[in-house]
């Protein structure tokens, strides 16, 4: 049986984003700053901040879905967002205004197993 489990790889490319008036320019500008992020209740999400918290030791501010945390990024409630790529693409999407006022400052990957179990 476990000769038939496949394993695969799937790469998520992770992006620290700030507003283009901020005055931080790279990650370690962040050190100890108000980071948001979107809880969508994976691990990967983890991976992400474990990989963070590996450079700079940020405070947290967990949102329930994109538009809070990209509006509280918008409104300077934040100083940064920790966002996962396709997340990011559907806020520059319905929101010009995001993608006009902030600029990416760190792109970073996660990698994950993924275990196909239907062989």
């Amino acid at each position: 049986m476990l000769n038939n489990i496949l394993s695969h790889y799937k790469v998520y490319t992770y992006n620290i984003i700030v507003r283009t008036d901020s005055n931080y320019k790279k990650l370690e500008d962040l050190d100890k700053n108000t980071m948001g992020y979107f809880d969508n209740k994976m691990e990967e999400t983890e991976k992400a901040k474990k990989h963070i918290n590996k450079k700079i030791t940020p405070e947290y501010r967990e949102y329930e879905d994109i538009n809070s945390v990209s509006n509280a990024l918008l409104n300077n409630n934040i100083e940064s967002i920790v966002i996962e790529d396709s997340y990011k693409n559907m806020i520059e999407e319905e929101n010009s205004e995001f993608q006009n006022n902030t600029k990416v400052i760190y792109t970073f990957k996660i990698r994950t197993v993924i275990t196909d179990f239907s062989k």
